[in-house]
């Protein structure tokens, strides 16, 4: 069971990496500038950000195998649609696919393989499972490496078939041992629709804004008018909410401290996480002129500390205080991401990316499963896929704003072509985020964590 969910799940981690390094070459391929690389990422995450919700409320009502099983295989259509693209068009389609896809299996995957264990030993399933997932992401960066500098970027979205059809085919397999987590669906009730389609609206609207805004100014009508529609969609929906049957987002859980706690924290650590992996392969691969398959390893670290720390930091949330570990955590990865910033600002070196990688990914390593652990101990079991799908949409949505907004204030402007010196807009986007991470470690330093519920 834990095998199926881990390559289910380790693929859509894998896609931010990989995806990333693939950028230089798909913008060469394509001709693409910055705003357009911009939407390869972002088209993603809006899907995933605007689907999370009702992904983890289907998973609630449905069932967390069925819907598991589910976006495990759109995803994977949405994978080859992407590596047969044939215009930007048709490669932002795939993307778009694959983000919903990610938006089923995401919010099921760890309630889904820690169903079957009792409430002690979660935190040492938590850490394995984000250790697994880890290896996953180990190994699709160095093959996505090579894949670039052999064939083409296109592989790096064919890679992702063989996981689904293996994660598909041990979920079947062992029907019967999660036959449990079916069994503690709850059906009854309306879907909430029209809540469904407020958080749709709203993300959407806000990215194509944002998006639009960084490309083109800010005084134009389709931002104005995006903008004004998600800020009407998010005031709409805390009402839409109050009045539907089966809210998307049950209202226990704008009273849940830890979710309040984990959220926040998600915001600083998957904003800085995304930028990071979206700017660094860009800076080694046209300022520094390394290779793809040089890029993967040097943002490697934080994918083997990941591994390395997981199973470890799972068995402390155990028996150990999270706040200590989670500010210890994003402290770490605020001083990578200075190094980085820092060290751009002087020179074009591998080893110095290396150090501020490294020390990301160790602070990355040591908070994720704590964070993980929060959310699971912040609401009953039978709305854990609904809990992990609202912290899904907080990451994902915080990494959607920070890569359209970060590179602008770093000084990338309208049409930007990353090509040439790009080690000026890349030193000012990892120094604002490291503004971003030492505020999120004072957050959780400071915020009340609130009860533990299985304590």
């Amino acid at each position: 069971m834990l095998t199926g969910t881990v390559l289910g799940s380790a693929i859509s981690y894998l896609d931010v990496a990989v995806v990333n390094i693939a950028l230089p070459s798909i913008g060469d391929y394509y001709d693409l500038d910055l705003p357009a690389l911009q939407w390869v990422v972002n088209t993603y995450l809006l899907v995933v950000s605007s689907l999370l919700l009702v992904g983890g409320s289907l998973a609630d009502r449905l069932g967390m195998r069925r819907i598991f099983l589910l976006g495990t295989v759109v995803f994977g259509a949405g994978s080859v649609l992407c590596g047969l693209a044939l215009s930007p068009g048709m490669l932002l389609c795939g993307r778009a696919v694959q983000g919903l896809g990610a938006a089923l299996l995401l919010p099921t995957s760890i309630p889904l393989s820690t169903s079957g264990f009792p409430a002690s030993s979660r935190g040492v399933v938590v850490g394995l499972w984000t250790a697994f997932v880890g290896v996953g992401a180990i190994l699709g960066p160095v093959l996505a490496g090579g894949l670039l500098d052999s064939l083409s970027w296109r592989w790096v979205f064919f890679l992702n078939v063989p996981l689904v059809s293996v994660s598909v085919v041990l979920i079947l397999r062992y029907a019967p041992v999660l036959a449990e987590s079916e069994r503690r669906a709850r059906p009854g009730g309306r879907p909430d629709l029209a809540g469904s389609l407020c958080v749709v609206v709203a993300f959407g609207a806000l990215a194509v804004a944002l998006i639009e805004g960084a490309a083109a100014g800010w005084g134009g009508p389709v931002v104005t008018g995006g903008l004004v529609v998600a800020a009407a969609s998010f005031l709409a929906f805390p009402r839409i909410e109050r009045r539907a049957e089966r809210p998307v987002i049950p209202p226990f859980f704008f009273r849940a401290r830890g979710l309040w706690y984990a959220n926040g924290l998600t915001v600083a650590i998957y904003a800085g996480f995304n930028v990071m992996f979206f700017l660094t392969p860009l800076y080694l691969q046209h300022t520094g002129n390394r290779s793809a398959q040089l890029t993967a390893l040097v943002i490697l670290p934080v994918e083997v500390l990941l591994l390395l720390l997981s199973p470890l930091m799972g068995r402390l949330t155990d028996v150990a205080p999270l706040r200590p570990m989670l500010a210890v955590g994003t402290a770490l990865c605020g001083t990578g991401t200075a190094v980085l910033g820092v060290g751009a600002a002087t020179t074009v070196s591998t080893w110095h990316v290396l150090a501020g990688v490294g020390l990301f990914g160790l602070g990355f390593g040591i908070a994720v499963a704590p964070l993980n652990r929060v959310t699971l101990d912040s609401v009953p079991d039978e709305h854990g896929s609904t809990a992990f799908g609202t912290n899904h949409v907080v990451a994902r949505v915080s990494a959607m704003i920070a890569v359209a907004l970060v590179p602008l204030a770093a000084g990338a402007g309208s049409g930007y072509v990353p090509d040439g010196d790009f080690s000026g807009i890349y030193a000012r986007g990892m120094l604002i985020c490291a503004a971003l991470l030492a505020l999120g470690a004072a957050w959780a330093a400071l915020v009340p964590l609130g009860p533990r519920r299985h304590d």
